[in-house]
């Protein structure tokens, strides 16, 4: 239903010449199928949205359009245009003082790294969201606090991530989503640190 209403409000969007409305509609419309998983039409959408958005000058809807392929593009398992995209993101959302969007592409940004292995640029990235994000969006602080706790507990350094964990947790704990995924990344610190009882 949501699919169908999108597509026939883009057509509208067409009709009476509204290149603003087609933008807004297409990233609309990648986001529903990147969350359906059908990331190829999320990215062709998506890309499509950012192609407008930028040919009119609306910078905003083409950062926050950059940020959401990236995560279409990591979804599908392309990794070097998902770098990219999140990339030019973070720039635009910068030039235009958006932090919050800034905030999300870097964390989304830490999170491609972490899963390639590349561990000093994910560190770089999840440091630089918690302080982009503290002011603006604190629950992404408090989910990137969890990632780099993790990452870093990794490498001994133990004192350090619970720390990030204590000031982490208050900053999610009315988001359940991320408050589960925070609890998870918690559990595995204490058991790296050989806490069995706090792990659970």
């Amino acid at each position: 239903m949501a699919i169908q209403h999108l597509i026939h409000s883009i057509k509208v969007a067409k009709e009476i010449g509204s290149k603003q409305y087609v933008a807004v509609g297409m990233g609309n419309l990648g986001l529903v199928y990147r969350t359906t998983g059908e990331v190829e039409k999320a990215i062709d959408c998506l890309s499509q949205a950012v192609s407008i958005a930028r040919d009119i000058g609306f910078k905003r809807l083409e950062g926050v359009h950059l940020g959401n392929l990236g995560i279409a593009y990591q979804v599908g398992g392309q990794i070097e245009p998902s770098i990219e995209a999140l990339q030019q993101s973070i720039l635009v959302c910068r030039e235009l003082g958006d932090l919050r969007s800034e905030a999300i592409a870097i964390s989304n940004l830490g999170e491609v790294y972490l899963k390639l292995q590349r561990y000093e640029e994910a560190e770089v990235a999840l440091r630089k969201a918690i302080l982009v994000g503290e002011e603006t969006y604190p629950v992404l602080s408090g989910a990137a606090r969890s990632s780099l706790a993790l990452l870093i507990a990794q490498r001994g350094q133990l004192d350090e991530a619970i720390e990030l964990l204590k000031i982490g947790e208050p900053q999610v704990e009315c988001h359940p989503e991320e408050h589960g995924k925070f609890l998870c990344r918690k559990a595995h610190v204490f058991r790296i640190g050989g806490d069995d009882v706090n792990a659970h």
